[in-house]
C-alpha cells in the first residue's frame, strides 16, 4: 500500500498511518529533518544516528511489559523467586510445572532478566508489549 502525499500531514486515513509506521522510507519522507533517518532494525524502527536516539531517549520515560512462563527446575525455584523480586517483578502463577512472571522495566533490563531466568529452567513462553514512552516534564503531545 502506498501512502498518499499531502500538504496536511494529519490528512492521512488510518490505513495510511499504519502503512507509514511499517515503512521506514515513508517515515523518512514525511518526517525528514537533517540528520534524522529511520531504519528498520531487529527491534523495529530505530534512528540511524545513535547520538540522536540517545538525546531523544534522555527526554523520555520508557517502559516495557513482560509476561514470561517458565518451567523451573525443582532445585531452582527459590532462585527464580529471588531473581523476580530483585528485578521488581511479580510471580502471577507458581504451579510446579510453570511459573508466570510479570515484569515492567526498560528493554535492556527485560533482556537481562530473560537471560538470567533461562538458567533456572525452560522458558516456555514470552510476551512483550514493546516499548511505551512518555515525555518527561510538563509538556504534552498534541494530536
Amino acid at each position: 500500500m502506498s501512502v498518499a502525499k499531502s500538504d496536511n500531514p494529519t490528512a492521512h486515513n488510518q490505513d495510511d498511518k499504519e502503512s507509514e509506521m511499517q515503512n521506514p522510507n515513508t517515515l523518512n519522507e514525511h518526517y525528514a529533518q537533517p540528520g534524522l533517518t529511520f531504519v528498520e532494525g531487529a527491534g523495529g524502527l530505530v534512528f540511524a544516528d545513535p547520538e540522536i536516539r540517545q538525546a531523544l531517549l534522555a527526554e523520555l520515560v520508557e517502559r516495557e511489559l513482560l509476561l514470561v512462563k517458565v518451567k523451573a527446575k525443582a532445585t531452582q525455584v527459590g532462585r527464580l523467586w529471588s531473581a523476580t523480586q530483585k528485578a521488581g517483578g511479580r510471580v502471577l502463577w507458581d504451579a510446579a510445572d510453570s511459573f508466570t512472571i510479570e515484569l515492567t522495566s526498560n528493554e535492556a533490563e527485560i533482556n537481562r532478566f530473560i537471560a538470567e531466568i533461562s538458567a533456572f529452567g525452560e522458558v516456555l513462553e514470552v510476551v512483550r508489549s514493546g516499548a511505551l514512552a512518555i515525555q518527561k516534564g510538563k509538556e504534552v503531545l498534541e494530536s
